[in-house]
């Protein structure tokens, strides 16, 4: 089938696949993929939606070098946003499962390149590994980096327990519990001033 004759996902489906015979091409796609999906729930979690506008660039970033530096093809982007988007995140679950292998056996065998397997999954998945532990331990770096600099300012944030504990959002409110503290304390004063039966004296031994 011509490729201007996609009328359906399904019929594109073949198409993509034999668009993504490599497979480093495919581990790329998958690093891109679970960037995107990691970015997501960053912006989530620190309520950062201006975060989303990096998506493309982590997505297409490494699956556009797997296509023009590796597979040598053009991504398939430029004709089929929508199918290939769709495609990108078929093929990033079917690699989870293991799937992959199975679809590329439908292949014409002169043209399919032997596939990883369940070894191309592995290295994905430590890459992408490897992310979630480089950005967990930034994220860890960050929080005792604020809690040393509130410290220094005379403000103390509980300890996390067993849950993970939202050091921002702790900050937040140690300091305007501190602020309102200093406030109260700022009123006693005045009306101490302004009326001094409203003073507390302490009591001679």
């Amino acid at each position: 089938m011509s490729k201007s004759q996609f009328k359906s996902f399904k019929e594109f489906w073949p198409f993509y696949l034999g668009e993504h015979l490599n497979p480093l091409n495919r581990a790329l796609h998958f690093i891109g993929v679970s960037g995107v999906l990691i970015l997501a729930f960053v912006a989530f979690e620190n309520r950062k939606p201006a975060l989303f506008l990096l998506a493309p660039f982590i997505g297409y970033g490494f699956a556009w070098v797997g296509h023009f530096c590796i597979e040598k093809n053009k991504p398939a982007t430029f004709q089929y946003p929508f199918y290939s988007l769709m495609g990108d995140f078929k093929m990033y679950f079917m690699m989870l499962t293991g799937r992959t292998s199975l679809e590329l056996r439908q292949i014409s065998t002169e043209k399919r390149k032997s596939g990883f397997g369940m070894l191309e999954l592995l290295i994905s998945s430590a890459l992408v590994v490897s992310m979630l532990f480089i950005y967990l331990k930034m994220h860890q770096s960050q929080d005792s980096a604020m809690r040393k600099t509130l410290e220094t300012q005379g403000i103390t944030l509980p300890s996390p327990g067993g849950a993970s504990q939202d050091v921002t959002q702790a900050a937040g409110k140690a300091i305007e519990a501190k602020i309102k503290a200093e406030e109260d304390e700022h009123l006693k004063q005045v009306d101490c001033q302004s009326d001094p039966s409203q003073c507390h004296v302490p009591a001679k031994p």
